[in-house]
This record gives C-alpha cells, structure tokens and sequence, in this order.
C-alpha cells in the first residue's frame, strides 16, 4: 500500500503537493519552518489524524538548502553582551568568558528592557476585570477594526468615516445613530447566568512520560501504572493488560462519539483523565444564550474515568471549556488544563452580548454552566488579539472537587510549568526597532488557586517550552533574535528573578546562527546554535548575577532535542549535516540521517561528543523532532527509544523536488549507553514483512510506531493500529495484538 494512499487519511495527495508547492514557491528555497510545514499544516487542518502519511514529504523539507554560499568563518562571539541588571548593584569586569569570546562588558540593561516593562503585583491585581464592560472596552479596538476590514469603512485623520457603507450591517449615511441593538452591559449575562452542560454520557508511581520537570506531569497519548497500558490513537483509548513474559490482552475501549478526537490523557492511581476536543458541542450551548453566537467555536473536554477495574471504565465526572487545547499538567494531582480561545468578532462589541466574548466552563457534576466571572478574567495591558488564554484546575483526585478557572486576554505561544508556577509568553513585534520580543506572565499556582503575579519582557523568540526553567527563584529563558534593521540574527540568555525583573544576560551569542535546541540543567545551561556546524555552548549560572559561557563545542550537524542521562552525560537528538557542491562553483549546506551525540560535559570549559550515531540518510524523520515525549530513557536499563522512519540512496538537493530517496525503515530503534558508549541495540518496526521489501511502496502509516513503554524485560510499542511486546533479553518480539 502506497504511503499516500492510506484510507485512514483524509489529507489528499493533491492537497499536500501544492502545499508544499505554494510553500516552495514562496520560500524561494528556503527551509520552511517548522510551524507551516506540511506536517504541521496537515494536523491543523485534520487534527483527529495523528498519522504523518506525508512523512516522506516533511522529511524532504529538511533536505533543504540550510546555508547557501561558501563556508566563511568569523567569530560566533564578536559583540556578545554580558550584563546585570543596574539593580543587582553589582558592575560587570571586562574580559572574556571563553577564549572565542569577546564579551563586552556592560551594568547597563539591555535596550528596550526597562523597569516599566513589569508590573507590580498591584498592577497586575487591577488587571482583573471589574465587569464584562471591562472586557468589552478591550476588546473594541480589534472588533471595530474586523469590523473595518471586512466592510471597507475608512477614516479619514479625525477618525471619521470617509464611505460608510450604505447596506448591511452597519449606520446608515446622515443617521448618526447606531443600529438598535443592546449596548455592552445591558442584557448581560453574568457568572449566575447559566446553560445546560449537555449529556456526559454514559501518584501515579508507573508513569513512563518524558516530562521536563521533575513533579510535573505532562499529557501524552500514552500512560502507564506498570500493568496497563492506555493508549490513545486519534479517536479511541485502548486499554491493554500487560502479562506475564511479554504478554499482552486488550481488556476495554474508550471511545466518546460526541467528540471529534482524543488528544492527551492523565493517570492518577485508578483515575484517568482523557482530554477531547470538539468543535459543536458548546457552540450549541451558546446558541441558548445568544442568537449573534453564530460561529463554531472549539471546546476541549476533561472526562474523567474510574478505572480502579480498567475492564469496566466508569465516567466520573465530565469538564468543557472553550477553545482550542494548548496543554495541560498534573501537579500531585492538581490538573491545569489550558486552552486558547479565539474570537471572531466579526461585529463591534456594542452589537455584542457577553456570551459572544467571555468564556464558559460547564462541569457535569454542577446542574448547570456558566460564563466565566469578570473578576476572573485578566485584561493584558496591550491587547493585540483577541485570543485568551484559559486555565483551569481541578483535582484529580476528588471527582466532586469544585473547578476554578481563569482567562488572559491576550494570545501565549508557549508556556512552562515548575511545580508552583505556570508561565505563559506571548510574541510581539516592534515595528519600528524591527526586533521581536517574548512577554512573559507568571500565574502561581497553589492547588485550585491561580494568580497572575508577576510579568516581565525579553528580546527575541522562544524555540519551545525547553528554552526556558526556573530554578532556585530564578527564571532562566533563552531567546533567538532577528533584528531586521542590521538583517542579523543573535542568540540571548536572560536570568530574572522571581518578580520578573531582569537580573543578568547574555546576549549576541551566536551572530548568525539559529537557536536548535536548550536544555537547563540546575545550574548549568546547554545551548544549540546552527548555521554550518553545530555548537554546543556549555554556560555556567550558578551565579545568577553572572552567566558565563565556560565551554563550546563545534561539530558536524545540530541537535533538536537534548536529554540529561545522568550528571555528566548529554544526549542529543538531530540532524547530521553535510556540506554539497552544486557544481556551478559554490556550496549549500543540507540535512542528512538522524544523528545521536553522546556529550560528556563532565568538564564544562570542554564539553566532547564522546560518541555519535548516524541513522539513515536525507529525508529521515522522527516524531520526536517536534515532540519531546516521543522520546523513551529506560533508566535502569540505560536504554533509548525514539521512533523513525528511515531512508537510503538518498540525492540531495537545493530544493524540494530536487531531492531523492528511498525509504528503508520504519519503526522504532533502541539505543544502549554504557558509560561513555552509545550503541544501536535493536529495531522494531510494525509493517509487514512484504511492506519491509519495498518500503517505497508499501509503508502502511497506520503502522508508524509512536510511542515505546516498558515492563522489565520487555518493550511495548504502539502504533495506530497494533501493540507489540519485543524482548530485551534476545531482541525477539514476543506478541502482537490489534487495536481498535
């Protein structure tokens, strides 16, 4: 069966090659970023498909030129800024933190980045909305500008209307009235006002996920307690019994017909958390509350299982809130779910009822729902969308406990939780210095309490949740920077302290390079930067008041993902890159296979790769390049899972259709690491063995592994449409069985 015909997908051939026409044709060569790829593209566009039939096209994308032009070396260091704060007190010396390093000394902070950037906590109290008037006021400007947009008015220096349309919604010439609808805060509907939720329908010390901080738990689409596995693929949760030897027996389904697709899941002892979303369901709950609510909005669920006899799953308790899910974590117990609404507008709000703009939860275990309070919202002090952030927290422990839930007005990109506090950053851009910043808002969170207390602003764009930690009242985030005005990129390191002030940075690392990859690790940092080779920078924050970059390391390709395996050892996950001649006199830089370096930053002024392996070559994949909880580190075992699709015979190319490979593997592979060594211990793939002879062909992605988890001797591997024990003892697979 050919890769992309499978009849699961509902994402066509046609509509994948012209997106990825359109995407070449607009990138002019260029790689296309990761947020636009196809891949991504494709889930948005049919999120309940968690399969990647056009893998081998993503795949191709990262064959792309990466660097064009011959190879010229400069110092990555030249202009690096080391500072503090003016309030640490304290004043840089001069010198440089490394030898390729030619820091700049500076006590001043960094441009753009003054005192009136944070709130104080009282500030940050009165951002709470008094009334849905409130809400209401800052959500005018961009209504009235959709509203703008979509009819065409336009206004002259004064802010009058030049051409007021004449039909359709909107003041009539010579009236200077408004049209007879309510004005915002009359008729509106308060947190007592309420509708139907609907019908529900009829620590967890085995958890295996590839969590970031320890304490905090992630979703994922896998859990365990050691003896079952929950798994989810797309639509259904199997539930399978893990035996004796390797065994296996699917025991119960999940499957809730009123949402569109399962999304992550939680287990706590014998509850289990499934987290849905839909498009219909609350939209129609609204339609009671409002006739103007016209627009389908999403809505993400909580279900909540008893599966103390995972046989027979027992609904508990079903939660709704609007929007799209974002993400969600378990602190010993406590569920944050967090959601992102965004709103249409496509009417000024005086045309508008509080139904229309403010976000409603319903909680089956309460007769009824309800709009969020006003004093529950936090207004933003520039709102430059109308997108909120919702986060709720219940406790998973107490199927009864009550839910509370508060929503940001204003859009976050990414978002970082420790275990008592959750930061969400939000993306702008400076028009006029031409450089992009990353706003950050710090909620603490304290059981079912969540309270904004803190904001502060970098320059530059986050990567990912791991470019940024907290540690000992610290916020560390790391940063890449364009600055449009010298067409320069530069990487930046910031320390703020526990009120968001700024505290220490590093700054124009890098010039010229692209942030791959951070990891955190207590008081040590450890940076990818990619252009032509891949550093490794080793920076020292024991001293919060005085970063420094103790160590570099330069080697062929980049790391996407780095994962601590013990004090002194760093693996990290990638790309080999290799340098081609077009043979017109110049050279580009292109991917080649997945890469597994082995780092021993033991000595950190002198990180090594102590060993590395190649799998594949151009056009090779891993899920875990765009999700971290792919990856599988059986401790005890020292063994590392992550799952690929592997190719050979590959030609690379400047351009998408000119290069070419063929696929040789798909499945999963493990990796030893002993000591200093890392070594392929096994592969396991789910095709069939006609499917292996011609790969090409006949790769079924239905089949594609995702995710591995672990029972002693044995790994279970999971695809779409089969489970499959394999032993570790002899590498022989053990059983296979069929999922729903």
């Amino acid at each position: 069966m050919s890769i992309l015909s499978h009849s699961n997908d509902n994402f066509e051939e046609q509509d994948t090659l012209r997106l990825q026409e359109l995407l070449q044709e607009i990138s002019g060569g260029i790689p296309v970023p990761e947020s636009i790829s196809p891949d991504n593209m494709k889930k948005k566009l049919h999120a309940p498909q968690r399969q990647f039939p056009i893998q081998k096209y993503i795949a191709a994308a990262a064959c792309l030129v990466l660097v064009l032009g011959c190879v010229v070396t400069v110092s990555l260091f030249a202009g690096m800024h080391l500072g503090m704060a003016k309030s640490s007190g304290q004043n840089m010396t001069g010198g440089a933190s490394s030898s390729s390093c030619a820091a700049v000394a500076s006590d001043m902070m960094p441009e753009s980045l003054e005192a009136e950037n944070n709130l104080s906590a009282r500030e940050l109290t009165d951002m709470q909305a008094a009334s849905y008037d409130d809400v209401a006021k800052a959500l005018a400007p961009i209504a009235q500008r959709n509203v703008t947009l979509g009819q065409g008015i336009i206004y002259d220096e004064n802010g009058n209307k030049v051409n007021p349309p004449t039909a359709g919604g909107g003041p009539q010439p010579g009236t200077g009235g408004q049209e007879s609808s309510p004005a915002a805060g009359e008729n509106t509907v308060d947190s007592s006002q309420k509708y139907n939720p609907g019908t529900a329908g009829t620590n967890d010390t085995g958890d295996q996920t590839n969590n970031q901080v320890d304490g905090v738990v992630e979703a994922d689409i896998v859990k365990t307690d050691g003896n079952y596995i929950y798994y989810s693929n797309s639509d259904t949760v199997n539930i399978v019994k893990m035996e004796e030897n390797g065994g296996m027996e699917q025991v119960s389904t999940i499957k809730d017909k009123e949402f569109c697709y399962t999304l992550d899941m939680f287990l706590e002892g014998s509850n289990l958390v499934v987290l849905s979303s839909s498009n219909t369901s609350l939209d129609r709950q609204r339609k009671m509350l409002s006739d103007s609510a016209d627009t389908v909005q999403s809505t993400v669920k909580a279900t909540f299982y008893d599966v103390s006899d995972p046989a027979v799953p027992a609904v508990e308790r079903v939660i709704t809130q609007d929007g799209d899910y974002q993400d969600a974590r378990m602190i010993d117990g406590m569920l944050y779910l967090v959601s992102q609404q965004y709103l249409p507008l496509e009417k000024t709000v005086d045309q508008l009822q509080p139904a229309d703009y403010v976000p409603a939860v319903t909680d089956s275990t309460q007769a009824s729902g309800a709009l969020l309070s006003a004093d529950s919202i936090y207004l933003l002090p520039t709102v430059e969308s109308a997108c909120y952030n919702i986060v709720s927290a219940v406790n998973v422990r107490e199927p009864g406990g009550a839910v509370n839930t508060r929503a940001i007005l204003g859009s976050s990109s990414q978002m970082y939780v420790s275990t008592n506090s959750m930061y969400l950053v939000c993306d702008t851009f400076d028009d006029a210095a031409q450089i992009s910043y990353s706003n950050v808002y710090k909620l603490e969170l304290s059981g079912l309490n969540i309270v904004m207390t803190a904001s502060g602003r970098v320059k530059g764009s986050i990567l990912n949740q791991f470019s940024m930690d907290e540690y000992d009242g610290y916020f560390r985030i790391a940063t890449n920077l364009f600055d449009g005005r010298k067409d320069r990129r530069s990487n930046n390191l910031y320390v703020l302290d526990e009120n968001l002030e700024l505290v220490s940075y590093l700054e124009n690392m890098a010039q010229g390079e692209e942030l791959k990859s951070v990891r955190f690790m207590g008081e040590s940092a450890y940076l990818v930067t990619f252009k032509q080779v891949d550093p490794l920078f080793a920076v020292d924050l024991s001293d919060p008041a005085k970063p420094q970059i103790l160590g570099e390391l330069k080697i062929p390709g980049f790391s996407s993902y780095l994962h601590p395996v013990s004090e002194n050892l760093l693996v990290g996950v990638g790309y080999d890159t290799k340098e081609v001649n077009d043979g017109y006199g110049s050279t580009f830089t292109v991917t080649g296979g997945i890469k597994l370096s082995l780092f021993d930053v033991s000595d950190k002024a002198d990180p090594k790769e102590v060993t590395s392996v190649v799998l594949g070559d151009c056009g090779s994949y891993s899920e875990l390049m765009n999700d971290h909880k792919a990856f599988l580190f059986y401790e005890e075992k020292g063994l590392i899972g992550i799952p690929v699709t592997l190719t050979k015979n590959a030609t690379p190319g400047r351009g998408y259709y000119e290069s070419r490979y063929e696929n040789s593997f798909n499945g999963y592979v493990l990796f030893q690491v002993t000591g200093s060594k890392l070594e392929e211990a096994g592969r396991i793939t789910h095709q069939s063995e006609e499917a292996q002879k011609n790969l090409e062909q006949e790769m079924d992605s239905a089949l594609t592994i995702h995710r591995g988890v672990y029972k002693g001797d044995y790994i279970y591997t999971l695809s779409d449409l089969k489970a499959k024990s394999t032993s570790l003892s002899d590498g022989k697979d053990v059983k296979e069985i069929a999922l729903a």
